[in-house]
C-alpha cells in the first residue's frame, strides 16, 4: 500500500487576469459567431486623425470601404474570421500596436468587451468591439494600417 503523503497542499488564490472576456466566452454569452454584421458608430471617434474616415482622401477608397462591407454583409463572423481573407481577430495586446493605451481614453466604450478588427478590402482594417447584442461598434478606420505597422 502507498504511503500517503503528509504534505499539506496550500491553496492558491487565483486572480481573474483581465476583466475582458475570451472570444469563447463571448461566443456562449450572445452568438455573435453564428450572426451576421451588424453595426454602430456610437463609440466611433472622428477626433483621432489617423484613425477616422479624414483620413480616407479618395471616392475611390470609399467605394472600395463600402463594397468590401457589401461583401462582408450575408457572412456570419465566424465565416469572416475562419476565412483568412478579411484578417479578422480580436487585439490582445495592444502594446504590439501603434496604440498602446488602446481605447483606454474613450470613457464611453465599456468594460468587458475585447477589442476587435477585421479587413474589408488590402490593408484597410475597421477597428472596434461588440457588445452583448453582437453588434459591432466601430471606433476607428484604419485606412494605411497603422495600428499594427
Amino acid at each position: 500500500m502507498a504511503k500517503r503523503s503528509k504534505r499539506k497542499f496550500a491553496t492558491l488564490e487565483t486572480k481573474p487576469q483581465s476583466k475582458l472576456p475570451r472570444k469563447a466566452e463571448l461566443d456562449r454569452r450572445v452568438g455573435y459567431y453564428s450572426k451576421n454584421p451588424v453595426f454602430s458608430f456610437a463609440h466611433y471617434d472622428h477626433h483621432e486623425k489617423d484613425f477616422s474616415v479624414t483620413c480616407i482622401s479618395k471616392a475611390r477608397v470609399f467605394h472600395k470601404l463600402f463594397e468590401g462591407l457589401k461583401r462582408l454583409s450575408p457572412l456570419t463572423w465566424r465565416q469572416i474570421e475562419t476565412s483568412g481573407q478579411f484578417h479578422a481577430h480580436g487585439i490582445t495586446n495592444w502594446t504590439k500596436t501603434s496604440r498602446r493605451n488602446g481605447f483606454e481614453k474613450y470613457k464611453d466604450v465599456p468594460e468587458g468587451f475585447p477589442p476587435y478588427q477585421f479587413g474589408p478590402f488590402g490593408k484597410f482594417r475597421i477597428v472596434g468591439f461588440f457588445d452583448a447584442e453582437a453588434v459591432f461598434h466601430i471606433v476607428w478606420f484604419d485606412s494605411k494600417h497603422l495600428l499594427y505597422p
